[in-house]
């Protein structure tokens, strides 16, 4: 039982690492795609 939560927490905080990953690298591809238009 204690490895089945142990497993959902960490599939849920890889979930959530993928989420902040592809948001800061959407930020930067944005400040990218700015500097390049100026």
């Amino acid at each position: 039982m204690v490895a089945i939560v142990f497993t959902y927490l960490i599939c849920n905080s890889f979930s959530v690492f993928i989420s902040v990953m592809e948001n800061v690298f959407s930020d930067s591809a944005l400040l990218i795609n700015e500097d390049g238009s100026r």
